[in-house]
């Protein structure tokens, strides 16, 4: 039996929500991983709106340990 994590992020007024595989993407080369997950839209709300999501992305380079130290 395979488990996958999900993560979730929830809007304050709880009308939209998104669930993503992993918080963490790899780039390789010139190109990263695509990002795949679901957007959960409340349809009383959405109804005569048009809905966008925006992914904010922080790049990190080396190791973890190293960022700590400064």
């Amino acid at each position: 039996m395979n488990h996958a994590r999900v993560f979730k992020k929830t809007s304050p007024n709880g009308k939209l929500t998104v669930y993503v595989e992993n918080r963490e993407l790899a780039l390789s080369g010139s190109e990263m991983q695509p990002v795949q997950g679901v957007m959960l839209v409340d349809t009383s709300y959405a109804k005569d709106r048009k809905i966008y999501g925006q992914f904010v992305l922080t790049f990190r380079y080396g190791r973890e340990d190293e960022e700590v130290r400064g």
